[in-house]
């Protein structure tokens, strides 16, 4: 999941120090089968993987059974249906031209790690499905690097390739000429700091934005084996800069707190793996208590409230109370077309993106392995971005 407002439109990130997850790497024989996964799933259940039989159960009482219009209260729907709602909302979202031409990636992505980490097997197909047809849109019309291509959009075509190639859609020239295209910029280009000897920027915000935005860049050149300026250990080590998370600027802690979360997603490979609430206090109690904030009547913010239930899950804190009333909030909350942005807060993005986090704040995770170290870090310092920089090992 991606950041609103000034951030890239871009989520996706993997880390170098988890490697290659067993499994993940598609391998180009068994596109067959995929083919056929995919033609069963239009044959054997409804296009997002629920069946009709029974679909009126997924509200908690029968419909047929509720008052006459005026005075019928609406029913709060289950886990399974809200997360249907959104799925169709993302869909349909994805089917949109413009919408996919700015946003291809992101929805790519989206599709893709719920197919990967879902426990639900009905979930991983639909979604399965919809990134396939994503990957074959976004092939057909990205057949060349584009010349005038600037650093961020080399970054996200890294980032979008890496994907496609995931699901079956590898193009070696199309790779090569972005190896060439990425040549041409530095890491100042790339990041926007020296993530390899440092500082952070002394201007503790806009240290927290490049921090973030590095995270993606990097982790996604590493794994597509093209390096965007740095190395994800470049960047990773400089968590403990952006420590403490206690602040009265609520513009720096909404940035924080997004810069926390991507760092979860680059460590456990989007919530493919577990990790162990020990190696993080600082950012668990801090993402905690964001939730409880987000879902207050003055910091009501149903897409923050989604990734603080992904990332919990990820510390194996599903059945905590907290955690548990935001999955009530979102129930309770959610939009009839399947998203949960306000009219007034309503882009293309913020639409889709609080529909993509609220599935992923909904719905049970199968994880593989779990996270029990991190990388080598900078040491803490009460001066954040403007301490002195401490020797620590560097990527190689």
């Amino acid at each position: 999941m991606c950041v609103m407002h000034s951030r890239k439109p871009f989520s996706f990130t993997f880390p170098r120090i988890v490697g290659s997850v067993t499994g993940l790497r598609y391998n180009p024989p068994v596109r067959p089968l995929l083919r056929g996964l995919l033609l069963l799933s239009l044959t054997a259940v409804t296009p997002f993987g629920y069946s009709q039989e029974g679909r009126s159960h997924d509200f908690q009482s029968d419909n047929s059974q509720t008052q006459p219009q005026q005075t019928h209260v609406p029913q709060i729907p289950t886990r399974k249906l809200a997360i249907h709602r959104a799925l169709e909302f993302l869909h349909r979202t994805a089917n949109n031209p413009v919408a996919f031409a700015g946003h291809g990636g992101d929805l790519m992505w989206c599709f893709y790690t719920i197919a990967h980490t879902s426990s639900d097997p009905q979930l991983r197909l639909s979604a399965l499905r919809m990134a396939y047809e994503a990957a074959t849109k976004w092939r057909k019309a990205n057949r060349h690097v584009p010349k005038d291509a600037t650093p961020d959009t080399i970054g996200d075509l890294v980032g979008t390739a890496y994907i496609a190639d995931l699901l079956g859609f590898t193009d070696p020239l199309y790779k090569a000429e972005l190896r060439r295209a990425a040549g041409r910029y530095t890491m100042m280009d790339y990041l926007g700091f020296d993530a390899v000897h440092g500082p952070l920027p002394k201007d503790r915000d806009l240290g927290v934005k490049l921090w973030h935005d590095a995270l993606i860049t990097t982790c996604f050149g590493d794994v597509y084996g093209i390096t965007l300026g740095a190395h994800y250990e470049d960047v990773a080590k400089w968590l403990p800069r952006m420590r403490p998370y206690t602040t009265d600027d609520d513009s720096l802690e909404f940035d924080l707190f997004y810069a926390v979360t991507h760092y979860i997603y680059t460590l456990n490979w989007y919530n493919s793996k577990q990790i162990d609430p020990a190696l993080l206090p600082d950012e668990v109690a801090f993402i905690k208590h964001m939730l409880a904030k987000s879902m207050t009547e003055d910091g009501e913010d149903p897409e923050m409230i989604g990734e603080c239930l992904d990332t919990l899950k990820a510390f194996g804190m599903e059945s905590d109370p907290l955690v548990q009333k935001g999955i009530a909030y979102l129930l309770e909350n959610q939009l009839p077309t399947g998203e949960w942005v306000s009219e007034e807060d309503r882009t293309l993005y913020t639409a889709y993106h609080s529909a993509w986090t609220g599935v992923d704040g909904l719905r049970d995770y199968r994880y593989r392995g779990k996270v029990t170290s991190l990388p080598a870090m900078v040491p803490d310092c009460p001066a954040g971005p403007a301490c002195p920089v401490a020797p620590v090992p560097l990527a190689k």
